[in-house]
């Protein structure tokens, strides 16, 4: 899993982020890995319940988002996050690894 100083810069690069949306989405991005982490740590290893919270998670995550990316840059952002899980499933990845 990548960390928030990753994930942000992975992000900057694919939709080209202006300095003004990277310190937007900066706190944004570190309360999602914190909650990530803290979803896999205290993991009741029931994996449709981690699922579940997971998909809770990125929706909130892209309520956010869409309050500071554009129209544009939002969609490449889903497009993008649909390539890297349908990457991970044919991969065998594991759902955390899917989630970053």
């Amino acid at each position: 899993m990548l960390d928030a100083d990753q994930r942000i810069a992975q992000l900057e690069t694919q939709l080209e982020l202006t300095d003004a949306q990277v310190e937007q989405l900066r706190p944004i991005v570190e309360e999602q890995t914190r909650k990530q982490r803290e979803l896999f740590a205290g993991g009741s290893g029931d994996r449709e319940t981690m699922r579940s919270e997971m998909a809770k998670l990125r929706d909130q995550t892209d309520e956010q988002f869409a309050e500071v990316l554009s129209q544009e840059q939002m969609k490449k952002y889903r497009e993008l996050r649909q390539q890297r899980s349908r990457q991970g499933r044919a991969s065998g990845k594991s759902l955390a690894e899917e989630q970053t």
